[in-house]
C-alpha cells in the first residue's frame, strides 16, 4: 500500500511538472540542473520532493487506511561516502516494528524495503 502511494505521488509530481521524469541519481542531478536554468521548468529538489511525499503519506484518508500505524521521517545526509552532497529522502517504519523500514526517495524514484 505504501509503495503504491509512493508510485502515485511520484507520478503526480512528474505529471504536474514538479519533478523531472525518470529514475536514478543522474536523473536527480539533471532535475536540479535543469531547475537552475531560466528557460527550464522549476522542479522540486530532493528536500521539497520528500516534504511533498511525507505530506501525502500523512494525509488522513491514506494514513487511516493502513493496517498498522507508521512513522515517516525525512532523512538528511551529507558528507558521507554515500552522500557527498546533501540529500533528503523519506524512511518509514511500522510502530513497534522499527527493524522493518522502507526507504522512499522520490528524487531518485527509488523505493526499497530495509531490514536492519
Amino acid at each position: 500500500m505504501i509503495e503504491w502511494k509512493f508510485d502515485q505521488v511520484v507520478r503526480e509530481m512528474t505529471e504536474n511538472g514538479l519533478r523531472r521524469p525518470g529514475s536514478g541519481w543522474v536523473n536527480g542531478w539533471l532535475n536540479n540542473f535543469e531547475s537552475s536554468l531560466p528557460f527550464c521548468p522549476s522542479y522540486y529538489g530532493c528536500g521539497d520532493q520528500a516534504l511533498h511525499l511525507i505530506d501525502q503519506l500523512y494525509d488522513s484518508d491514506f494514513y487511516n487506511s493502513l493496517n498498522e500505524h507508521w512513522r515517516f521521517e525525512i532523512i538528511y545526509e551529507v558528507g558521507t561516502i554515500h552522500q557527498v552532497f546533501p540529500h533528503q529522502w523519506v524512511e518509514g517504519y511500522p510502530l513497534g516494528h522499527e527493524s522493518t523500514r522502507i526507504l522512499l526517495d522520490p528524487w531518485e524514484n527509488n523505493r526499497e524495503r530495509l531490514n536492519e
